[in-house]
């Protein structure tokens, strides 16, 4: 299949300079990897106390709070692949500051689509699900900076998230 083309947000020296402050600081590549992996963290723990406490209490919440997520992600998933557009340092050529190699499939990002997903998920449930909305937008700003996404990666993830939870109102 052919891969369609992007317009990239940032340059390779605008990534650049994103990147210096970082790289700069002996322990700037470990405060992101770390907030990186934090972040992470707590959605993908977050999230399956969420169901099993739904499962364990009945709560008639469980099955949307299952498959929404769920549906959209494998969604999400397939999107991706069929975009299959380059990450930034594919498409310029530098070590990115968080560890990755793969290649491709970074639109939209799926680490972002599911910590806004969660994020609402958690809203559904209960009004402290708000609060899970401030280390997603972190982790998106995480992964920009550690030069893994594009902002528009990011910002493509939190839409579809926001746009199938959606499905909780129906």
């Amino acid at each position: 299949m052919k891969q369609m083309k992007f317009p990239t947000e940032l340059s390779q020296a605008q990534y650049e300079r994103l990147f210096a402050p970082w790289l700069k600081r002996s322990w700037g590549r470990l405060v992101l990897s770390i907030a990186n992996i934090v972040c992470a963290s707590v959605f993908y723990v977050a999230y399956p106390i969420c169901i099993w406490l739904l499962w364990m209490t009945k709560d008639t919440r469980f099955t949307k709070a299952l498959l929404v997520p769920a549906i959209s992600f494998v969604l999400l998933s397939v999107i991706r692949k069929l975009i299959n557009r380059p990450r930034p340092y594919e498409t310029w050529g530098f070590t990115p500051i968080l560890q990755k190699e793969s290649k491709g499939v970074s639109f939209p990002s799926r680490h972002i689509f599911s910590a806004f997903m969660i994020a609402a998920t958690l809203a559904y449930i209960t009004p402290w699900g708000y609060l899970f909305f401030v280390p997603a937008v972190l982790l998106a700003t995480v992964r920009v900076i550690g030069g893994v996404h594009y902002p528009s990666d990011v910002t493509a993830g939190a839409i579809f998230a926001g746009i199938a939870a959606l499905f909780y109102l129906l």
